[in-house]
């Protein structure tokens, strides 16, 4: 057995030196990512018995991770998470020592993460020689993730997830729709419902307002100020809404307090306000685990130490599972999108018919002023259309609260989405729509890039209720042309909503858009597709194309034999 080397983590750090930013090549970073994900997969392959100490680690994970992924799947995700919190620890050794030795002990009051950190130190110790090459191709990753040598490395470690997870299995990362959210948007939608807190609500200090939250337009029922992401991935949206959060409590708190007094006031918010209500929910245990350890680093870099009882609100879990969590005032994030997904929530189906959990009636996405759809097949069943049905009922359960949610920018104008267009005029009083657009089979020669790595044109929602009887508005914004000139539009946007026109949906479509032209209602007046042809059936919809067309018969006759 190796001894274990004393000072490897936070607890016991070595002092480094300050070094300069270094770019890493593009080639480098991948290849690392490539030998870490090679790395996972050999030490994933060995039975459970030749994990050594680990394996305690791994029957405490499992426990744990049995809502999210079976036993057959457990040892795989654990070595994951092993290399990944390696991948973090070592990023974090030049950090201030004190600040990471408070960020750990948040963190590992998560059963999981204990369970985690615990088979990493037992790993540590392992003189099995694929441990000992996975340790090092995530301290190889670490190095990297630092070399650009700035302040904090939270940036690059809430990202370094994404590319290691696609080296891993790119399958499961489209299956998963893993793909997350450049910091700009996560900036741009922060601040702007920051700023309907403080307009829309009357929250003066925003986030950080502890003011009672208006439940039930502005009844008895009052509550705090509850903060849900509901796919929070490594936790971006929650890590800018603490910072938001600890911005605005320094401006009404400043000159009011000696430093050490300003500390002690500053725990106290965290402790009562910050911590109990900010939540957050994932399914990937490696990016649930990255969350926990990145806010407990953000809050300890403010000085906040914990008491025995304090804990981060993140869940392991499916939250679309959970039909007896919130009202949450706000619901923020980027929720996955898979046209095809598979998950099924009975509860879920029920209430985007107009049926809630109760049997009550609720706001339905497959009715139209009280008329049914009449398509037999539409793209409602899209993970991120099940998300925002989530988060509109919270805001129908309080009866006040903001959706703030980045998604497929689909449901704007594409005519089977026209239910949930009428839903949301129905629920909110204020709904505010910023098409990145950004979609390449609307842009084929390029000009117009998405936001993202996908080919998917996105957009961002901001929707409202404030049960104060408020007059509707509905404003649009639009931003077209390359990747770089829209991240750099939304991080120069500062207080000020991009989404300025004003639109007026109207039926029977409700269109998101600003091009509700005269022409319409003659087009309307046309006779219907189905009308002259009875007789009809939707269209063919092909599928692993790749594995059953090619321009070679020989090759196709072999591939359809093989399988």
């Amino acid at each position: 057995m190796r001894q274990r080397q004393r000072g490897r983590y936070p607890s016991q750090p070595k002092p480094s030196p300050r070094r300069r930013a270094v770019n890493i090549p593009a080639a480098t970073l991948r290849r690392t990512y490539k030998d870490l994900a090679e790395a996972v997969q050999e030490l994933a392959a060995c039975s459970d018995s030749r994990l050594g100490a680990t394996e305690s680690g791994l029957e405490t994970f499992r426990s744990h991770a049995r809502s999210v992924c079976d036993d057959s799947a457990a040892t795989t995700e654990f070595i994951i998470c092993l290399a990944v919190l390696h991948v973090v620890l070592e990023s974090w050794r030049t950090k201030n020592a004190e600040h990471a030795a408070r960020a750990v002990a948040i963190a590992r009051r998560h059963a999981l993460c204990e369970s985690v950190w615990r088979g990493l130190t037992a790993l540590q110790e392992s003189s099995n020689e694929k441990a000992v090459a996975l340790i090092a191709a995530a301290k190889k990753l670490a190095l990297h993730l630092s070399a650009e040598g700035t302040r904090s490395c939270a940036q690059p470690l809430v990202y370094f997830l994404e590319p290691l997870l696609a080296a891993l299995d790119p399958r499961r990362r489209r299956v998963l729709g893993i793909y997350f959210t450049p910091p700009e948007v996560v900036n741009y939608l922060v601040e702007q419902t920051d700023r309907v807190l403080t307009d829309r609500f009357g929250l003066a200090d925003g986030f950080a307002d502890t003011s009672e939250f208006p439940l039930h337009g502005g009844d008895s029922r009052k509550s705090a100020l509850r903060i849900l992401d509901p796919a929070m991935g490594t936790g971006v949206f929650l890590l800018s809404v603490v910072r938001k959060m600890r911005v605005r409590w320094l401006e009404s708190h400043a000159g009011k307090y000696a430093p050490a007094d300003a500390l002690a006031s500053w725990n106290a918010y965290v402790s009562h306000s910050l911590l109990p209500n900010l939540h957050g929910c994932e399914i990937v245990p490696a990016s649930f685990l990255v969350a926990n350890f990145l806010l407990a680093m953000e809050l300890a870099e403010t000085g906040f130490a914990p008491r025995p009882t304090d804990r981060l609100h993140l869940h392991l879990d499916d939250c679309l599972a959970r039909t007896n969590a919130g009202p949450f005032s706000v619901v923020i994030g980027n929720p996955p999108y898979r046209g095809l997904a598979t998950s099924e929530y009975p509860w879920l189906a029920r209430l985007m018919r107009g049926e809630g959990p109760q049997g009550e009636t609720a706001a339905s996405y497959f009715h139209v002023d009280g008329v049914p759809l009449a398509e037999r097949k539409t793209w409602l069943h899209d993970d991120y259309v099940k998300f925002f049905r989530y988060a509109q009922w919270q805001v129908e359960q309080g009866g006040a609260g903001i959706v703030a949610f980045v998604t497929n920018h689909g449901f704007l104008d594409n005519p089977t989405f026209r239910g949930m267009r009428h839903a949301m005029t129905e629920t909110f009083d204020g709904i505010e729509l910023l098409d990145l657009h950004g979609n390449t089979k609307r842009s084929p020669d390029g000009t117009d890039e998405s936001v993202f790595v996908t080919a998917q044109g996105m957009a961002i929602t901001l929707a409202w209720r404030t049960g104060s009887g408020q007059a509707q508005t509905v404003r649009r914004g639009d931003l077209r042309g390359s990747r770089d000139e829209k991240l750099f539009a939304l991080a120069n946007a500062h207080d000020e909503a991009i989404a300025a026109a004003t639109i007026t949906p109207q039926p029977p479509h409700y269109l998101f858009r600003n091009d509700q032209r005269d022409e319409h209602a003659e087009y309307a007046a046309g006779h219907r597709l189905c009308d002259v042809m009875p007789v009809n059936t939707t269209a063919a919809v092909t599928a692993r194309d790749l594995f059953v067309v090619d321009i070679d018969r020989r090759q196709l006759v072999q591939r359809l034999e093989a399988f």
